[in-house]
């Protein structure tokens, strides 16, 4: 990794997602399902465990400012650094 990284992730982004995630047995229980199936690539994995992190974050704002600045924050995660690290627990 290079020297942008955070407490050894990609970014800040990336470590507070992840932080988050694993923060209490059941956010982390369900984190764990959607990145789980035994059939399910990467990249796959990726893609749904953004669609959950959102989910989770429903602000009822479908658009403005908070929503946009989530999106400025989230656009910057490593879903696929989360899922492995989610797969290896």
């Amino acid at each position: 990794m290079t020297g942008t990284t955070y407490n050894e992730w990609t970014n800040r982004e990336t470590w507070l997602v992840n932080l988050w995630l694993t923060n209490d047995a059941e956010t982390l229980d369900a984190a764990q399902a959607v990145v789980s199936a035994d059939d399910m690539m990467l990249q796959e994995a990726a893609a749904a465990l953004e669609e959950f992190v959102d989910e989770l974050l429903d602000c009822g704002d479908s658009a403005g400012f908070r929503r946009d600045m989530i999106d400025c924050a989230l656009v910057r995660v490593n879903w696929a650094e989360i899922v492995e690290s989610l797969r290896a627990e």
